[in-house]
Protein backbone atom coordinates (compact mmCIF):
# COMPACT_ATOMS: atom_id res chain seq x y z
CA UNK A 1 0.00 0.00 0.00
CA UNK A 2 1.52 3.31 -1.07
CA UNK A 3 1.42 6.51 0.96
CA UNK A 4 -1.42 8.08 -1.04
CA UNK A 5 -3.65 5.13 -0.31
CA UNK A 6 -2.84 5.38 3.37
CA UNK A 7 -3.60 9.11 3.42
CA UNK A 8 -6.90 8.49 1.64
CA UNK A 9 -8.02 5.97 4.23
CA UNK A 10 -6.98 8.18 7.11
CA UNK A 11 -8.84 11.11 5.51
CA UNK A 12 -11.93 8.98 5.09
CA UNK A 13 -11.84 8.11 8.77
CA UNK A 14 -11.58 11.82 9.65
CA UNK A 15 -14.58 12.59 7.44
CA UNK A 16 -16.58 9.92 9.25
CA UNK A 17 -15.78 11.56 12.60
CA UNK A 18 -16.71 15.01 11.25
CA UNK A 19 -19.99 13.75 9.88
CA UNK A 20 -20.75 12.04 13.18
CA UNK A 21 -20.09 15.29 15.04
CA UNK A 22 -22.38 17.23 12.71
CA UNK A 23 -25.11 14.68 13.22
CA UNK A 24 -24.81 15.08 16.99
CA UNK A 25 -24.86 18.91 16.94
CA UNK A 26 -27.64 20.87 18.62
CA UNK A 27 -29.76 23.43 16.80
CA UNK A 28 -30.91 25.25 19.97
CA UNK A 29 -29.92 28.85 20.69
CA UNK A 30 -30.08 31.35 23.55
CA UNK A 31 -32.12 34.55 23.65
CA UNK A 32 -29.75 36.99 25.24
CA UNK A 33 -30.78 39.28 28.11
CA UNK A 34 -32.57 42.50 27.29
CA UNK A 35 -30.54 45.62 27.86
CA UNK A 36 -31.08 47.91 30.82
CA UNK A 37 -32.59 50.48 28.46
CA UNK A 38 -35.26 47.97 27.39
CA UNK A 39 -36.00 47.01 30.98
CA UNK A 40 -35.93 50.61 32.22
CA UNK A 41 -39.19 52.39 32.95
CA UNK A 42 -40.01 51.53 36.55
CA UNK A 43 -38.38 54.83 37.45
CA UNK A 44 -41.24 56.78 35.90
CA UNK A 45 -43.85 58.97 37.62
CA UNK A 46 -41.37 61.51 38.94
CA UNK A 47 -42.51 64.99 39.99
CA UNK A 48 -44.06 66.94 37.14
CA UNK A 49 -41.73 69.00 34.93
CA UNK A 50 -38.69 67.18 36.27
CA UNK A 51 -36.18 66.74 33.42
CA UNK A 52 -35.24 63.25 32.39
CA UNK A 53 -31.42 62.96 32.58
CA UNK A 54 -31.51 60.56 29.65
CA UNK A 55 -33.00 63.33 27.52
CA UNK A 56 -31.03 66.33 28.76
CA UNK A 57 -27.74 64.48 29.21
CA UNK A 58 -27.49 65.08 32.94
CA UNK A 59 -26.55 62.42 35.45
CA UNK A 60 -26.39 64.30 38.75
CA UNK A 61 -29.69 66.14 38.94
CA UNK A 62 -30.90 64.08 41.90
CA UNK A 63 -34.01 62.90 40.08
CA UNK A 64 -35.39 59.41 40.34
CA UNK A 65 -34.18 58.64 36.83
CA UNK A 66 -30.66 59.80 37.71
CA UNK A 67 -30.52 57.48 40.71
CA UNK A 68 -31.80 54.58 38.64
CA UNK A 69 -29.23 55.15 35.91
CA UNK A 70 -26.43 55.41 38.45
CA UNK A 71 -27.57 52.20 40.14
CA UNK A 72 -27.82 50.35 36.82
CA UNK A 73 -24.28 51.35 35.91
CA UNK A 74 -22.75 50.62 39.31
CA UNK A 75 -24.71 47.71 40.80
CA UNK A 76 -22.51 44.81 41.87
CA UNK A 77 -25.53 42.49 41.79
CA UNK A 78 -26.17 43.29 38.11
CA UNK A 79 -22.52 42.89 37.23
CA UNK A 80 -22.35 39.53 39.05
CA UNK A 81 -25.45 38.30 37.19
CA UNK A 82 -23.92 39.46 33.91
CA UNK A 83 -20.70 37.56 34.63
CA UNK A 84 -22.69 34.42 35.39
CA UNK A 85 -24.53 34.76 32.09
CA UNK A 86 -21.32 35.27 30.13
CA UNK A 87 -19.77 32.29 31.92
CA UNK A 88 -22.76 30.08 31.11
CA UNK A 89 -22.65 31.19 27.48
CA UNK A 90 -18.94 30.40 27.27
CA UNK A 91 -19.60 27.01 28.84
CA UNK A 92 -22.24 26.26 26.21
CA UNK A 93 -19.72 26.99 23.47
CA UNK A 94 -17.24 24.63 25.09
CA UNK A 95 -19.72 21.73 25.24
CA UNK A 96 -20.88 19.38 22.51
CA UNK A 97 -17.37 18.36 21.45
CA UNK A 98 -16.15 14.89 20.64
CA UNK A 99 -13.80 13.32 23.17
CA UNK A 100 -10.18 14.13 22.50
CA UNK A 101 -8.51 11.62 20.14
CA UNK A 102 -5.60 9.51 21.31
CA UNK A 103 -2.29 9.29 19.45
CA UNK A 104 -0.03 6.34 20.22
CA UNK A 105 3.60 5.89 19.14
CA UNK A 106 5.27 2.59 20.02
CA UNK A 107 8.83 1.37 19.41
CA UNK A 108 9.45 -2.34 19.46
CA UNK A 109 12.41 -3.07 21.75
CA UNK A 110 12.60 -6.45 20.08
CA UNK A 111 11.55 -6.04 16.45
CA UNK A 112 8.88 -8.40 15.23
CA UNK A 113 10.25 -10.45 12.37
CA UNK A 114 7.77 -11.06 9.59
CA UNK A 115 7.99 -12.50 6.09
CA UNK A 116 8.18 -9.01 4.58
CA UNK A 117 10.58 -7.55 7.12
CA UNK A 118 11.13 -6.47 10.69
CA UNK A 119 8.44 -4.28 12.38
CA UNK A 120 10.09 -1.65 14.55
CA UNK A 121 7.61 1.30 14.93
CA UNK A 122 3.83 1.49 15.37
CA UNK A 123 1.83 4.72 15.15
CA UNK A 124 -1.85 4.62 16.05
CA UNK A 125 -4.82 6.94 16.57
CA UNK A 126 -8.06 6.33 18.48
CA UNK A 127 -11.32 8.24 18.53
CA UNK A 128 -14.36 7.54 20.69
CA UNK A 129 -17.76 8.32 19.15
CA UNK A 130 -20.72 8.76 21.50
CA UNK A 131 -24.20 7.56 20.64
CA UNK A 132 -26.04 9.98 18.32
CA UNK A 133 -27.81 12.60 20.44
CA UNK A 134 -25.31 12.56 23.30
CA UNK A 135 -23.57 15.76 22.26
CA UNK A 136 -26.75 17.57 21.25
CA UNK A 137 -28.47 16.88 24.58
CA UNK A 138 -25.36 18.07 26.40
CA UNK A 139 -25.37 21.31 24.40
CA UNK A 140 -29.12 21.74 24.99
CA UNK A 141 -28.53 21.51 28.72
CA UNK A 142 -25.73 24.10 28.66
CA UNK A 143 -27.81 26.45 26.50
CA UNK A 144 -30.69 26.11 28.96
CA UNK A 145 -28.28 27.07 31.75
CA UNK A 146 -27.29 30.15 29.74
CA UNK A 147 -30.98 30.95 29.19
CA UNK A 148 -31.60 30.77 32.95
CA UNK A 149 -28.64 33.07 33.54
CA UNK A 150 -29.96 35.56 30.96
CA UNK A 151 -33.41 35.66 32.54
CA UNK A 152 -31.81 35.96 35.99
CA UNK A 153 -29.83 38.96 34.77
CA UNK A 154 -33.06 40.60 33.60
CA UNK A 155 -34.75 39.84 36.92
CA UNK A 156 -31.86 41.30 38.92
CA UNK A 157 -31.94 44.44 36.77
CA UNK A 158 -35.66 44.89 37.40
CA UNK A 159 -35.17 44.27 41.12
CA UNK A 160 -32.41 46.88 41.36
CA UNK A 161 -34.53 49.47 39.53
CA UNK A 162 -37.52 48.74 41.75
CA UNK A 163 -35.48 48.81 44.96
CA UNK A 164 -33.80 52.11 44.11
CA UNK A 165 -37.15 53.62 43.10
CA UNK A 166 -38.85 52.49 46.29
CA UNK A 167 -36.08 53.96 48.45
CA UNK A 168 -36.14 57.21 46.47
CA UNK A 169 -39.87 57.57 47.11
CA UNK A 170 -39.30 57.04 50.83
CA UNK A 171 -36.87 59.95 50.86
CA UNK A 172 -39.21 62.05 48.73
CA UNK A 173 -42.09 61.44 51.15
CA UNK A 174 -39.99 62.42 54.18
CA UNK A 175 -38.85 65.63 52.51
CA UNK A 176 -42.36 66.48 51.32
CA UNK A 177 -43.79 66.07 54.82
CA UNK A 178 -40.96 68.18 56.25
CA UNK A 179 -41.74 70.93 53.77
CA UNK A 180 -45.39 70.99 54.82
CA UNK A 181 -44.51 70.99 58.51
CA UNK A 182 -42.09 73.89 58.02
CA UNK A 183 -44.78 75.91 56.30
CA UNK A 184 -47.25 75.03 59.04
CA UNK A 185 -44.76 75.99 61.74
CA UNK A 186 -44.40 79.39 60.09
CA UNK A 187 -48.16 79.72 60.01
CA UNK A 188 -48.56 78.77 63.68
CA UNK A 189 -45.78 81.19 64.63
CA UNK A 190 -47.60 84.00 62.85
CA UNK A 191 -50.84 83.00 64.53
CA UNK A 192 -49.07 83.00 67.91
CA UNK A 193 -47.92 86.56 67.34
CA UNK A 194 -51.46 87.56 66.37
CA UNK A 195 -52.88 86.01 69.55
CA UNK A 196 -50.28 87.74 71.75
CA UNK A 197 -51.13 91.06 70.11
CA UNK A 198 -54.80 90.48 70.92
CA UNK A 199 -53.86 89.58 74.51
CA UNK A 200 -52.01 92.87 74.89
CA UNK A 201 -55.19 94.79 73.98
CA UNK A 202 -57.45 92.60 76.08
CA UNK A 203 -59.15 90.77 73.19
CA UNK A 204 -57.76 87.32 74.10
CA UNK A 205 -56.61 85.49 77.19
CA UNK A 206 -53.34 83.79 78.09
CA UNK A 207 -54.77 80.29 77.67
CA UNK A 208 -55.07 80.84 73.95
CA UNK A 209 -51.35 81.62 73.70
CA UNK A 210 -50.55 78.49 75.72
CA UNK A 211 -52.64 76.43 73.30
CA UNK A 212 -50.72 77.79 70.31
CA UNK A 213 -47.35 77.28 72.04
CA UNK A 214 -48.21 73.64 72.79
CA UNK A 215 -49.08 73.14 69.15
CA UNK A 216 -45.77 74.68 68.08
CA UNK A 217 -43.83 72.32 70.36
CA UNK A 218 -45.70 69.38 68.92
CA UNK A 219 -44.89 70.44 65.36
CA UNK A 220 -41.21 70.84 66.21
CA UNK A 221 -41.12 67.33 67.66
CA UNK A 222 -42.75 65.86 64.55
CA UNK A 223 -40.33 67.81 62.37
CA UNK A 224 -37.33 66.32 64.19
CA UNK A 225 -38.80 62.86 63.79
CA UNK A 226 -39.20 63.43 60.04
CA UNK A 227 -35.59 64.62 59.81
CA UNK A 228 -34.42 61.39 61.46
CA UNK A 229 -36.69 59.37 59.20
CA UNK A 230 -35.23 61.07 56.14
CA UNK A 231 -31.68 60.25 57.28
CA UNK A 232 -32.62 56.60 57.64
CA UNK A 233 -34.20 56.45 54.19
CA UNK A 234 -31.36 58.45 52.67
CA UNK A 235 -28.79 56.03 54.08
CA UNK A 236 -30.68 53.15 52.44
CA UNK A 237 -30.83 55.05 49.14
CA UNK A 238 -27.14 55.94 49.22
CA UNK A 239 -26.31 52.29 49.85
CA UNK A 240 -27.33 51.57 46.26
CA UNK A 241 -24.43 53.79 45.15
CA UNK A 242 -22.07 52.78 47.96
CA UNK A 243 -18.95 52.18 45.90
CA UNK A 244 -19.23 55.37 43.84
CA UNK A 245 -17.22 58.45 44.63
CA UNK A 246 -19.36 61.03 46.49
CA UNK A 247 -18.95 63.53 43.66
CA UNK A 248 -20.40 61.00 41.20
CA UNK A 249 -23.67 60.55 43.10
CA UNK A 250 -26.79 62.55 42.19
CA UNK A 251 -26.77 65.66 44.34
CA UNK A 252 -29.59 68.05 43.53
CA UNK A 253 -32.04 69.35 46.12
CA UNK A 254 -35.54 68.06 46.64
CA UNK A 255 -38.17 69.96 44.68
CA UNK A 256 -41.61 70.31 46.23
CA UNK A 257 -43.72 70.03 43.09
CA UNK A 258 -47.03 68.55 42.12
CA UNK A 259 -46.84 64.96 40.95
CA UNK A 260 -48.21 63.80 37.64
CA UNK A 261 -50.89 61.35 38.68
CA UNK A 262 -51.61 58.64 36.14
CA UNK A 263 -53.63 55.47 35.71
CA UNK A 264 -52.66 52.48 33.56
CA UNK A 265 -53.57 52.80 29.91
CA UNK A 266 -54.09 49.03 29.82
CA UNK A 267 -56.71 46.86 31.42
CA UNK A 268 -55.95 44.61 34.36
CA UNK A 269 -56.42 41.51 32.20
CA UNK A 270 -53.93 42.83 29.64
CA UNK A 271 -51.36 43.53 32.35
CA UNK A 272 -51.81 40.08 33.85
CA UNK A 273 -51.35 38.53 30.41
CA UNK A 274 -48.11 40.49 29.91
CA UNK A 275 -46.84 39.43 33.32
CA UNK A 276 -46.68 35.83 32.10
CA UNK A 277 -43.57 36.77 30.13
CA UNK A 278 -41.82 38.16 33.19
CA UNK A 279 -38.13 37.09 33.38
CA UNK A 280 -38.60 35.14 36.62
CA UNK A 281 -41.29 33.01 34.95
CA UNK A 282 -39.24 32.52 31.79
CA UNK A 283 -36.37 31.33 33.99
CA UNK A 284 -38.56 28.47 35.20
CA UNK A 285 -39.38 27.61 31.57
CA UNK A 286 -35.66 27.43 30.86
CA UNK A 287 -35.21 25.32 34.00
CA UNK A 288 -37.77 22.90 32.61
CA UNK A 289 -35.85 22.69 29.33
CA UNK A 290 -32.67 22.06 31.29
CA UNK A 291 -34.24 19.18 33.18
CA UNK A 292 -35.68 17.77 29.93
CA UNK A 293 -32.25 17.92 28.28
CA UNK A 294 -30.71 16.20 31.33
CA UNK A 295 -33.30 13.44 31.11
CA UNK A 296 -32.59 12.85 27.41
CA UNK A 297 -28.85 12.98 28.07
CA UNK A 298 -29.18 10.37 30.81
CA UNK A 299 -31.03 8.08 28.39
CA UNK A 300 -28.45 8.33 25.59
CA UNK A 301 -25.62 7.91 28.07
CA UNK A 302 -27.07 4.47 28.78
CA UNK A 303 -26.56 3.46 25.16
CA UNK A 304 -23.36 2.12 23.60
CA UNK A 305 -20.53 4.35 22.43
CA UNK A 306 -18.14 3.44 19.66
CA UNK A 307 -14.40 3.37 19.16
CA UNK A 308 -12.61 3.68 15.83
CA UNK A 309 -8.91 3.68 15.25
CA UNK A 310 -6.10 3.17 12.79
CA UNK A 311 -2.57 1.79 13.30
CA UNK A 312 0.37 2.09 10.98
CA UNK A 313 3.32 -0.25 11.45
CA UNK A 314 6.59 0.59 9.75
CA UNK A 315 8.31 -2.45 8.29
CA UNK A 316 12.02 -2.66 7.39
CA UNK A 317 12.64 -4.50 4.11
CA UNK A 318 14.49 -7.80 4.21
CA UNK A 319 17.69 -8.45 2.29
CA UNK A 320 15.98 -11.30 0.47
CA UNK A 321 13.85 -10.75 -2.56
CA UNK A 322 10.35 -11.71 -1.39
CA UNK A 323 6.91 -10.54 -2.55
CA UNK A 324 5.76 -7.31 -0.85
CA UNK A 325 9.14 -6.97 0.78
CA UNK A 326 9.18 -4.02 3.29
CA UNK A 327 5.46 -3.28 2.93
CA UNK A 328 4.05 -1.35 5.94
CA UNK A 329 1.02 -2.64 7.80
CA UNK A 330 -2.19 -0.56 8.19
CA UNK A 331 -4.75 -1.77 10.73
CA UNK A 332 -8.24 -0.29 11.08
CA UNK A 333 -9.97 -1.03 14.39
CA UNK A 334 -13.56 -0.62 15.58
CA UNK A 335 -15.06 -1.29 18.98
CA UNK A 336 -18.11 -0.66 21.11
CA UNK A 337 -18.55 0.21 24.78
CA UNK A 338 -21.33 -1.71 26.49
CA UNK A 339 -22.79 0.23 29.46
CA UNK A 340 -24.10 -2.89 31.14
CA UNK A 341 -23.32 -1.60 34.66
CA UNK A 342 -25.11 1.72 34.23
CA UNK A 343 -28.67 2.57 35.36
CA UNK A 344 -29.74 5.41 33.05
CA UNK A 345 -33.39 5.01 33.96
CA UNK A 346 -32.87 6.33 37.49
CA UNK A 347 -30.99 9.43 36.28
CA UNK A 348 -33.64 10.07 33.63
CA UNK A 349 -36.41 9.73 36.18
CA UNK A 350 -34.68 12.19 38.53
CA UNK A 351 -34.33 14.72 35.71
CA UNK A 352 -37.96 14.22 34.69
CA UNK A 353 -39.07 14.91 38.26
CA UNK A 354 -37.03 18.12 38.27
CA UNK A 355 -38.78 19.14 35.05
CA UNK A 356 -42.18 18.57 36.67
CA UNK A 357 -41.07 20.51 39.75
CA UNK A 358 -39.97 23.47 37.60
CA UNK A 359 -43.38 23.53 35.90
CA UNK A 360 -45.20 23.44 39.24
CA UNK A 361 -42.99 26.20 40.67
CA UNK A 362 -43.67 28.31 37.61
CA UNK A 363 -47.43 27.85 38.05
CA UNK A 364 -47.21 28.84 41.72
CA UNK A 365 -45.09 31.91 40.94
CA UNK A 366 -47.43 32.84 38.10
CA UNK A 367 -50.38 32.95 40.48
CA UNK A 368 -48.40 35.07 42.94
CA UNK A 369 -47.43 37.49 40.18
CA UNK A 370 -51.03 37.74 38.99
CA UNK A 371 -52.05 38.63 42.54
CA UNK A 372 -49.21 41.18 42.80
CA UNK A 373 -50.27 42.78 39.51
CA UNK A 374 -53.88 43.03 40.68
CA UNK A 375 -52.89 44.48 44.06
CA UNK A 376 -50.56 47.07 42.54
CA UNK A 377 -53.09 47.94 39.85
CA UNK A 378 -55.83 48.69 42.39
CA UNK A 379 -53.39 50.58 44.59
CA UNK A 380 -52.39 52.78 41.65
CA UNK A 381 -56.02 53.50 40.85
CA UNK A 382 -57.03 54.20 44.47
CA UNK A 383 -53.99 56.34 45.31
CA UNK A 384 -54.57 58.44 42.19
CA UNK A 385 -58.20 58.90 43.17
CA UNK A 386 -57.40 59.84 46.75
CA UNK A 387 -54.54 62.19 45.88
CA UNK A 388 -56.71 63.98 43.34
CA UNK A 389 -59.65 64.17 45.78
CA UNK A 390 -57.48 65.59 48.54
CA UNK A 391 -55.92 68.21 46.26
CA UNK A 392 -58.98 69.35 44.33
CA UNK A 393 -61.87 68.87 46.75
CA UNK A 394 -61.00 68.34 50.39
CA UNK A 395 -58.19 70.88 50.62
CA UNK A 396 -60.23 73.77 49.12
CA UNK A 397 -63.07 72.92 51.50
CA UNK A 398 -60.69 72.99 54.46
CA UNK A 399 -59.28 76.31 53.31
CA UNK A 400 -62.76 77.80 53.07
CA UNK A 401 -63.54 76.61 56.60
CA UNK A 402 -60.24 78.08 57.86
CA UNK A 403 -60.85 81.46 56.23
CA UNK A 404 -64.33 81.60 57.71
CA UNK A 405 -63.01 80.71 61.17
CA UNK A 406 -60.23 83.25 60.87
CA UNK A 407 -62.63 86.04 59.91
CA UNK A 408 -64.93 85.20 62.79
CA UNK A 409 -62.03 84.98 65.25
CA UNK A 410 -60.69 88.37 64.20
CA UNK A 411 -64.02 90.03 64.99
CA UNK A 412 -64.51 87.95 68.15
CA UNK A 413 -67.42 85.85 66.91
CA UNK A 414 -65.60 82.49 67.17
CA UNK A 415 -63.19 80.98 69.72
CA UNK A 416 -59.57 80.18 68.92
CA UNK A 417 -60.36 76.47 69.14
CA UNK A 418 -62.33 76.66 65.90
CA UNK A 419 -59.36 78.23 64.16
CA UNK A 420 -56.97 75.61 65.53
CA UNK A 421 -59.24 72.79 64.40
CA UNK A 422 -59.41 74.30 60.92
CA UNK A 423 -55.61 74.51 60.83
CA UNK A 424 -55.35 70.88 61.98
CA UNK A 425 -57.69 69.83 59.16
CA UNK A 426 -55.59 71.66 56.56
CA UNK A 427 -52.37 70.12 57.89
CA UNK A 428 -53.75 66.58 57.90
CA UNK A 429 -55.18 66.95 54.39
CA UNK A 430 -51.92 68.29 52.99
CA UNK A 431 -49.93 65.54 54.72
CA UNK A 432 -52.34 62.90 53.47
CA UNK A 433 -52.07 64.32 49.97
CA UNK A 434 -48.28 63.97 49.97
CA UNK A 435 -48.47 60.50 51.49
CA UNK A 436 -50.90 59.43 48.79
CA UNK A 437 -48.71 60.90 46.07
CA UNK A 438 -45.71 59.01 47.41
CA UNK A 439 -47.85 55.88 47.70
CA UNK A 440 -48.93 56.45 44.11
CA UNK A 441 -45.30 56.51 42.97
CA UNK A 442 -44.51 53.36 44.95
CA UNK A 443 -47.61 51.64 43.55
CA UNK A 444 -46.37 52.32 40.02
CA UNK A 445 -43.01 50.84 40.98
CA UNK A 446 -44.74 47.71 42.30
CA UNK A 447 -46.99 47.44 39.23
CA UNK A 448 -44.20 47.66 36.67
CA UNK A 449 -42.05 45.32 38.74
CA UNK A 450 -44.87 42.76 38.78
CA UNK A 451 -45.59 43.13 35.06
CA UNK A 452 -41.89 43.06 34.21
CA UNK A 453 -41.92 46.00 31.80
CA UNK A 454 -42.98 49.62 31.44
CA UNK A 455 -46.73 50.19 31.56
CA UNK A 456 -48.39 52.82 29.37
CA UNK A 457 -49.94 55.67 31.37
CA UNK A 458 -52.98 57.87 31.07
CA UNK A 459 -52.21 61.08 32.96
CA UNK A 460 -54.85 62.82 35.02
CA UNK A 461 -55.32 66.53 34.39
CA UNK A 462 -55.11 68.24 37.76
CA UNK A 463 -56.11 71.75 38.63
CA UNK A 464 -53.82 73.63 40.97
CA UNK A 465 -56.02 74.92 43.80
CA UNK A 466 -54.85 77.74 45.98
CA UNK A 467 -54.20 75.16 48.69
CA UNK A 468 -50.90 74.25 47.11
CA UNK A 469 -49.36 76.32 49.92
CA UNK A 470 -50.40 76.75 53.50
CA UNK A 471 -52.76 79.65 54.24
CA UNK A 472 -51.56 82.70 56.10
CA UNK A 473 -52.76 83.65 59.55
CA UNK A 474 -52.56 87.31 58.59
CA UNK A 475 -54.01 87.03 55.07
CA UNK A 476 -56.80 84.44 54.74
CA UNK A 477 -56.39 83.91 51.01
CA UNK A 478 -52.86 82.54 50.82
CA UNK A 479 -49.35 82.93 52.08
CA UNK A 480 -47.71 86.20 51.13
CA UNK A 481 -45.01 86.43 48.50
CA UNK A 482 -42.28 87.14 51.04
CA UNK A 483 -43.35 84.18 53.22
CA UNK A 484 -43.46 81.88 50.19
CA UNK A 485 -39.95 82.90 49.13
CA UNK A 486 -38.64 82.46 52.67
CA UNK A 487 -40.23 79.01 52.90
CA UNK A 488 -38.62 77.95 49.64
CA UNK A 489 -35.23 79.28 50.69
CA UNK A 490 -35.30 77.40 54.01
CA UNK A 491 -36.78 74.26 52.55
CA UNK A 492 -33.49 72.55 51.78
CA UNK A 493 -29.95 73.20 50.72
CA UNK A 494 -28.82 71.92 47.31
CA UNK A 495 -26.77 68.80 47.45
CA UNK A 496 -28.23 67.05 50.48
CA UNK A 497 -31.35 65.40 49.13
CA UNK A 498 -32.62 63.74 45.96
Amino acid sequence: MNRSEKAAKIGAAALVCAAWTAGCASTANVRGPRSAAELRGIAANAPANEPDPMEVGGARDGSLQAYVEQALSSSSAIEAARRRYEGALAQSRASGRLPSPELIVAFYALPVQTRVGAQRVRVGARQRLPWPGTLSTQVDGELAQAEIAARTLEKVTLDVVAEVSHRWWNVWRSRALQSIHREHQTLVLTLSETVRTRISVGQAHVGEAALIDARRARLEDVQQRLVSEERIHRAALDATLAHLNPEDAPTNAFRDEELALATPDETLDELIAHSHSRPSLEAFVAAGRLAHAEAEHAIVMGRPSFLVGVDWIATTARDEDVPQNGQDALIVTAGVTLPIWQRPGDAAQAASLREDAAELERDALSREIEAAVAQAYHQVMDSARRADLLATTLLPQALTAYESSLSQYVVGDAPLANLVLALEAILEIRLDQRREEALHGMAWVALERAVGRRVARRFIERESPRGARAPSAATPAAVSTSERDESEDTQSAPGDTP
